[in-house]
C-alpha cells in the first residue's frame, strides 16, 4: 500500500498524537470512477467502496494497519470474482482522531436496535432477520469512522475539471492567501486536485468567504470544506498516481 515511504512518514508526522480513548482510522476503497466504461463492465466492482477498514492505536500501528489493508486484497474480489484492478484503488485516512467512547455509544444504539427487532419478530411469531447482527464488525467500523474525537485539521478539497490542466494561478492564490494570513497548513496533490490541510487553531476569520469566491473559477470543478474529513494518504497511490505533499 505504501508506494513512497518518505511521503507516508511525513503524513504520519503531521498527525496529532492520540489522547485517552482515541484511535486513527484508515480504509481501502475501490472507486468505479477511475475505470473506463469498458473496464466497469469487465470488472463489475459492485458495492466495493471502502471494503477494508482498520484502526491504529498509535502512529507505529498505522504501518500494521496498512499491511492489513493490503492483505484484504488477497481475498476480496469483484462481483464477478476477478481481482480488483489496482487503478481503481485509493487509501484514505481520517485527518482527525476518532473517539472509541463515542463510537461505542453509536455502536450500542445500532446493535440494540437489531436485537430489539429480532426479539419483536420472535414474540410476534415472525421470521427474524439476523443479517444486521451478522454484520456486527461492519457496524463497529461505521461507528468509529463517524466518531470524531476533536477537530485538529480543517480540509479544503479542490477538484479540477481536468486533472491534466493544473490551474496554478488559482492554486497559487489559495497558497498566497493562507501565507498572508499566517495560516499553518499542508498542501497535498491528489489524482483529481488538491487538499489543503489547515490547523484548526490557525484558521482566519476570512477563510470561508475567500474559499467561496474560488467557486467561480473556470478551472475548479468544486471546492469545499471536506465534511467527511477523509483524504487520500500521501505516499500511497490513487488511481495509480502518487498522492504527495507539495
Amino acid at each position: 500500500m505504501i508506494a513512497n515511504k518518505e511521503q507516508f512518514d511525513r503524513f504520519i508526522d503531521i498527525l496529532p498524537d492520540l489522547e485517552k480513548d482515541e484511535v486513527y482510522f484508515v480504509s481501502l476503497s475501490a472507486r468505479n470512477k477511475y475505470l473506463t466504461e469498458e473496464e466497469r463492465k469487465e470488472f463489475s466492482l459492485g458495492r466495493t467502496e471502502m471494503f477494508s477498514r482498520e484502526v491504529a492505536r498509535d502512529k507505529l500501528g498505522l504501518y500494521y494497519a496498512m499491511d492489513k489493508l493490503k492483505a484484504s486484497l488477497e481475498y476480496r474480489k469483484t462481483a464477478n470474482s476477478k481481482e480488483i484492478p489496482s487503478k481503481c484503488l485509493v487509501v484514505y485516512a481520517n485527518i482527525n482522531p476518532s473517539s472509541t467512547i463515542k463510537a461505542y455509544q453509536l455502536f450500542k444504539q445500532a446493535i440494540d436496535k437489531e436485537v430489539n427487532d429480532v426479539m419483536q419478530a420472535l414474540l410476534n411469531s415472525r421470521e427474524p432477520n439476523y443479517e444486521g447482527l451478522k454484520k456486527i464488525n461492519r457496524e463497529l467500523m461505521n461507528s468509529i469512522q463517524k466518531s470524531r474525537s476533536r477537530k485538529c485539521f480543517i480540509d479544503i478539497d479542490v477538484d479540477l475539471f481536468d486533472k491534466n490542466i493544473d490551474p496554478m494561478g488559482d492554486i497559487d492564490s489559495i497558497d498566497n492567501f493562507l501565507k498572508e494570513t499566517n495560516t499553518q497548513y499542508h498542501k497535498i496533490k491528489t489524482f483529481s486536485g488538491y487538499h489543503f490541510l489547515i490547523r484548526k487553531d490557525t484558521v482566519p476569520d476570512t477563510l470561508y468567504r475567500f474559499i467561496d469566491s474560488k467557486r467561480y473559477s473556470v478551472y475548479i470543478k468544486d471546492i469545499n470544506f471536506n465534511k467527511n474529513e477523509m483524504i487520500p494518504i500521501p505516499g500511497t497511490l490513487q488511481a495509480n498516481k502518487l498522492v504527495r505533499f507539495i
